[in-house]
């Protein structure tokens, strides 16, 4: 009677018997795999939030600091403004705005004067005066007027002849390269002139110049060691104290200055194809607290503190 049942069963006992392991072992298998999984995932989840959580962190960390530059940034415009403005409407920049022409006794006093305006801050390293009508450039140096096309200082030249209002009141970093008799020259340039109603520059024009030195030096006088890049709003570093970091960092100065759809602070700007794949920013006002997290050097971006393109020169 018992075989004749198991000869009428669909599948042996024993052959029962393996298929219930198999399940069993799928089952188990299948349950390791989705814990695996969730772990992976929980891991994934966590490492991301901690992640953030740091960078948060640091990019709080660097509030105070950026606000301090930017306080000193701004101080020091101030200051400039104010000492173009005094300088603009002298009595001596003045008859260089209309006059044209002039004797020697004339160009001895007006370069005495201008270099006792220049020898007013030590900061400062020399002064254009531009007359827009007669296409004139008066400075301090070896030269008492020259016409703008031959101004040896390319930086200078560009910025006379190529106006906005954006330039006005900010600083402006101008580089000359130099050749086998002289080295590199990097300075800083304010410029000032008058607008008319409808905002676009009148012909006259003053510009001075201070030296790089000082005014790293005094940017950096919050935190002197720090890692940090000011960018001006084209994007390109105005000032910075760690020179191989702003080479590295390079890549991400384009991203940083056209990404502006993301939120204003804390956000992840990615960069394909490269070993360090991100960068923070932390945004007040117009200063970005950024880094690169794979090198492990945070540095706060400004781009506030300049209103045009940075200048540049071949000698």
């Amino acid at each position: 009677m018992g075989k004749t049942t198991d000869r009428f069963l669909p599948f042996p006992v024993s052959d029962r018997k393996l298929t219930g392991t198999l399940k069993r072992q799928f089952r188990y298998i299948l349950a390791g795999v989705l814990t695996l999984a969730l772990a992976v995932s929980l891991l994934f989840s966590m490492t991301r939030f901690f992640e953030q959580i740091t960078y948060d962190a640091i990019s709080d960390s660097n509030r105070d600091f950026a606000v301090s530059v930017n306080a000193m940034t701004e101080t020091l415009n101030s200051s400039m403004v104010n000492f173009e403005r005094q300088l603009f409407y002298s009595n001596t920049i003045s008859t260089l705005f209309r006059k044209d022409g002039f004797t020697e006794a004339e160009k001895s006093y007006i370069m005495k004067d201008l270099n006792s305006s220049l020898n007013a801050a030590d900061f400062t390293e020399a002064i254009y005066v531009y007359n827009g009508y007669t296409d004139t450039v008066y400075s301090t140096g070896p030269f008492f007027a020259r016409k703008l096309e031959d101004v040896n200082a390319i930086p200078i030249r560009d910025l006379l002849s190529d106006r906005s209002v954006d330039q006005r009141f900010h600083a402006v970093y101008c580089h000359e390269d130099g050749d086998e008799e002289h080295s590199d020259h990097n300075y800083y340039a304010f410029i000032f002139y008058e607008l008319y109603p409808d905002r676009t520059p009148k012909p006259n024009a003053l510009v001075v110049t201070i030296h790089d030195d000082w005014y790293q030096n005094f940017l950096l006088l919050a935190n002197p060691s720090s890692d940090f890049i000011v960018l001006d709003l084209a994007g390109n570093p105005l000032l910075y104290a760690d020179e191989a970091l702003c080479a590295s960092s390079q890549p991400y100065y384009k991203q940083i200055h056209e990404d502006t759809e993301n939120p204003p602070s804390g956000y992840i700007l990615g960069k394909t194809g490269m070993k360090s794949v991100s960068t923070m920013s932390h945004r007040i006002a117009d200063i970005f607290i950024c880094g690169s997290p794979p090198s492990g050097s945070w540095f706060p971006v400004f781009t506030g503190s300049a209103r045009s393109r940075p200048a540049s020169s071949s000698a």
